[in-house]
């Protein structure tokens, strides 16, 4: 199932934002333990593709996720339903939802850890996604400062099973040279 993730993020890296589509697709067919991420990640690239139904499809599909999982917070944001600050404080509670980065530098489970200041993942994530929504709604700046926050020195190379720093770096590059999409109503 995470093969399904990383085809969809290296195809989204590249621009193949319909070919990352059917593999979040086919991640959310085999409805393993992170499919609610393909499910958040699938949302984002519709909305590269000018398909502004996929937010009306993120809010039915979050309806039935536990209030307590982080996941379902980043849902509401995409779904427009947590405000942005609100967000940024849920992100703040370390430890609330997952286990925060340890100060040490390792690869465990898939991750690079800094080793330094104590940075939960669920920052990270939040980072990703507000700037993401920024840059769907046009806003090339609020961005760009958002994603550059993900590769900040205590991220290093991400912190998420499917948001790895190339993947954000490939966002970053974009936005060096092209002008914001469309704006999604």
């Amino acid at each position: 199932y995470l093969s399904d993730l990383w085809k969809a993020g290296r195809k989204e890296a590249k621009g193949d934002f319909a070919g990352a589509v059917a593999d979040y697709d086919q991640a959310i067919a085999k409805k393993s333990e992170f499919y609610e991420n393909a499910v958040l990640l699938r949302s984002i690239a519709l909305r590269r593709l000018n398909r502004g139904e996929s937010t009306a499809e993120l809010k039915k599909e979050i309806v039935g996720w536990k209030n307590e999982d982080w996941r379902k917070f980043i849902g509401l944001f995409l779904g427009g339903t947590l405000a942005e600050n609100d967000f940024l404080r849920e992100a703040a509670a370390d430890d609330k939802y997952w286990p925060a980065f340890g100060p040490y530098e390792d690869w465990k489970n898939g991750f690079y850890r800094y080793s330094g200041s104590r940075v939960s993942e669920q920052k990270y994530e939040a980072f990703y996604f507000i700037g993401m929504v920024r840059l769907l709604a046009g806003d090339k700046t609020g961005a760009k400062e958002f994603l550059e926050k993900c590769m900040a020195k205590e991220f290093r190379y991400g912190g998420s099973t499917t948001l790895k720093g190339d993947f954000v770096q490939a966002e970053l590059d974009r936005l060096a040279v092209s002008p914001a999409p469309a704006a999604i109503p």
